[in-house]
């Protein structure tokens, strides 16, 4: 579920890797032209017997330029 990106079930590390491609220009197709920062926000949780849990969470990631 870690790579499933579902919201609400798990957050997911694609997001976080779609981010850094597009910030590393290697998205192919569906590059981004010039992005140089990118926002990766998720919700998710679990609904456990008596009780509802949920949380979210944001990052913001910036490219280095040299």
């Amino acid at each position: 579920m870690l790579s499933g990106g579902q919201p609400w079930i798990a957050g997911g590390y694609a997001l976080v890797a779609e981010a850094v491609r597009q910030l590393r220009g290697e998205a192919g197709d569906h590059q981004v032209k010039g992005s140089r920062t990118a926002l990766v926000s998720g919700f998710g949780g679990g609904l456990g017997y008596n009780a509802t849990i949920g949380t979210c969470a944001a990052m913001i990631l910036q490219r280095r330029t040299p």
